[in-house]
């Protein structure tokens, strides 16, 4: 028994939070949401400046050039937190070990919708402490 025990907390580094980056996090994952209706709007305003025939003046906008460096970075933090949410969820205590593997099936496959509600349950508070 106390092999497995040993076993268990040889190199089991486990990930500790402060409450600015627990903000930060916050922010960076709520951001996703937020984009994506940006996103849809971007692509609405452009098949209506078609429509309209003002695809040049649009095309041309400093909005449209700035948008396509603003998607960039959204794509970097959208995949900086998808990369950093998995490592959390196998570095921490705060999930419980049973729901491990399904949390990182649904950070995986539906990581917009599934990282606000990872963050909210296991991230955002501080744990409690244990004495």
């Amino acid at each position: 028994m106390t092999v497995v025990k040993q076993r268990e907390t040889a190199g089991d580094i486990k990930m500790k939070l402060s409450d600015t980056t627990r903000k930060i996090l916050g922010v960076l994952t709520v951001w996703h949401v937020v984009y994506v209706v940006i996103f849809f709007l971007y692509f609405f305003v452009e098949i209506l400046a078609f429509q309209f025939n003002l695809i040049d003046e649009f095309m041309n906008s400093i909005f449209n050039k700035f948008f396509f460096k603003f998607h960039f970075l959204s794509s970097l933090n959208f995949l900086g937190l998808w990369i950093f949410y998995l490592v959390y969820l196998f570095k921490t205590d705060r999930v419980p070990k049973d729901k491990k593997a399904l949390w990182a099936a649904v950070i995986l496959l539906g990581h917009m919708f599934a990282v606000p509600v990872f963050w909210y349950f296991y991230v955002r508070n501080k744990p409690e402490s244990k004495y």
